[in-house]
């Protein structure tokens, strides 16, 4: 037999609403357990994107010279192509208040969504379409797509390095 103030328990208990103290805590938790991290790593990807897009662009030093550009003239094309992390800042702000909040109304905590997968491609897109468009009509490389993939690529590598050994070095610091 059921009774109102048992069934009011066992939702407290297990499904908190809004105004309790639980409800708060159980979503501190999720937000800090399941979007911190990743929310960590994108932040870092976009601020360190022009310094290793710079640097991979350095390495085509020779037709550098050929087409006579100068090392400013790189990172002023790449700082232009990185203003495409604004839009997506946004869009993550509204992505994750998105998730938040049908987390918060469904009572779920699967923040298994490929939201954040499409708009970091869909970033990199951006960026890549941004800098080759630079180099094509401001630098007048020749071949400036293939140029941009390729500098891409080494970024790519690069990042993915950083990430796996960046995840190590806590490990090797106090040997956790």
């Amino acid at each position: 037999m059921y009774s109102i103030p048992g069934a009011q328990q066992y939702l407290d208990a297990n499904l908190p609403l809004p105004p309790s103290r639980t409800f708060f805590q159980q979503h501190a938790e999720l937000l800090r357990t399941d979007l911190l991290p990743p929310a960590t790593i994108e932040v870092g990807s976009i601020l360190i994107w022009p310094w290793l897009t710079f640097a991979a662009l350095m390495v085509f030093q020779a037709s550098m010279r050929k087409a006579k550009v100068q090392r400013a003239h790189v990172l002023r094309c790449v700082i232009y192509s990185a203003d495409a992390s604004v839009f997506y800042t946004v869009l993550m702000l509204l992505g994750i208040t998105y998730l938040v909040v049908s987390a918060a109304l469904q009572n779920s905590s699967d923040s298994s969504n490929p939201f954040v997968v499409w708009l970091m491609i869909l970033l990199w897109l951006m960026r890549l379409d941004r800098l080759a468009v630079a180099y094509r009509t401001y630098l007048q490389f020749h071949y400036p797509f293939f140029t941009v993939l390729a500098s891409q690529i080494i970024v790519a590598l690069a990042m993915g390095g950083l990430l796996f050994w960046g995840a190590r070095l806590p490990q090797w610091i106090w040997g956790t």
